[in-house]
């Protein structure tokens, strides 16, 4: 099996199209030809990490956070990048489109607060969809129809397999070193045609193209691709839910650290905790855009990294705030990760890196 393979599932789970405008994802270091002998998934390609990839002779890695992020102006022996690509290791990285994704990052750390009624917190993007037109012969449109339905063309909310299907006419003469699946050299041929429109998302693209162009009869395949603002994906970060029954705040603290493994710091508003809003890793100030931007009302908010001023706001607004660690909250979702792919590919090693907790040393 192909790194090119793990990368198509990735995309279709988790669009590597759909992160952020300042992020970095998707196959990072190495060969989409290779050939994998066994997948990492980690929080972060650390030197660890990778030693644990030798040690076993694993030669993907999937992280959350991107391996190369910031610019890079060289990559010398110590660096962890050179380092895999010496080694032979291919990196393939799914950050903010994997925080968004459906059972991804969020949707798994509510799902282990047993959560319930979840939803999305804070709408990021609107991504508008494309719309293809494709001029064939009638005899090939349910083929192409049927191909291009199965990569996840014109699928509308609930319903799949969306298209429009219009009769025409289309026209053309075929030139001197042509192979005209219809009409002869140098004559003009006119022919009874049907004109396919689907809509797809912009990840699928390439894929789109490369299968009208492998079951399109022509030589030179006729279709148009525009973007279609009428149909699009919302791309939202964090989530929002209810508790089974209310409990106070030290109590859905022990509650997080039964779920991340790490007792979390907290403001005890000393009132009884039902609504809950997170969003895993660094996202604090996304607590207050949630609930401005959608109307929330919260009695709690999970999430890593809080500023000082953050906890302040959330005191004054009697919201019981919780740092459950960027490390903590993110990697129940990694692990879940590991657990699709295994799903996915049943013959492949898959491991999940505990070497780094990512989190600093407390007493109690």
């Amino acid at each position: 099996m192909k790194v090119s393979q793990v990368y198509e599932y990735m995309n279709k789970i988790a669009p590597f199209g759909s992160a952020l405008s300042w992020d970095n994802v998707g196959l990072l270091i190495g060969d989409e030809n290779s050939e994998i002998s066994g997948i990492i998934v980690c929080m972060d390609v650390t030197s660890e990490v990778i030693n644990l990839k030798c040690s076993k002779s694993f030669n993907l890695i999937i992280s959350h956070h991107p391996i190369i992020f910031t610019g890079q102006k060289s990559f010398t022996q110590d660096s962890l990048g050179y380092q895999c690509a010496v080694n032979g290791i291919s990196v393939i990285s799914a950050h903010t489109n994997w925080d968004m994704a459906k059972d991804g990052i969020n949707d798994t750390l509510a799902k282990a607060l047993n959560l319930k009624n979840i939803r999305p917190f804070l709408r990021e993007k609107k991504t508008n969809w494309k719309k293809i037109f494709i001029h064939m012969p009638e005899e090939n449109v349910e083929k192409i129809y049927q191909e291009l339905t199965q990569i996840g063309c014109g699928t509308i909310g609930e319903y799949t397999g969306c298209c429009g299907v219009k009769k025409g006419e289309g026209r053309f003469i075929s030139g001197e070193k042509s192979k005209p699946y219809i009409g002869e050299i140098n004559q003009s041929t006119c022919v009874n045609e049907v004109t396919l429109e689907m809509v797809f998302p912009p990840y699928l693209q390439e894929a789109v193209v490369k299968t009208i162009k492998e079951y399109h009869p022509y030589e030179t395949p006729c279709f148009d691709i525009f973007e279609n603002e009428g149909v699009g994906t919302e791309d939202w970060i964090g989530c929002v839910g209810e508790l089974e029954s209310p409990m106070m705040p030290i109590a859905f603290a022990q509650v997080i650290k039964d779920a991340t493994g790490l007792s979390p710091r907290f403001n005890d508003t000393k009132k009884p905790i039902s609504t809950v809003g997170l969003c895993g890793g660094s996202a604090a100030q996304s607590m207050l855009e949630g609930m401005q931007k959608h109307g929330h009302k919260l009695d709690a908010y999970l999430t890593a990294e809080i500023p000082h001023h953050i906890f302040l706001e959330a005191s004054k607004l009697g919201i019981a705030m919780y740092d459950g660690g960027h490390h903590a909250t993110e990697m129940p979702g990694m692990i879940h990760l590991a657990h699709l792919l295994q799903e996915e590919f049943p013959d492949i090693k898959i491991e999940v890196a505990q070497v780094y907790t990512g989190e600093v040393s407390c007493i109690n």
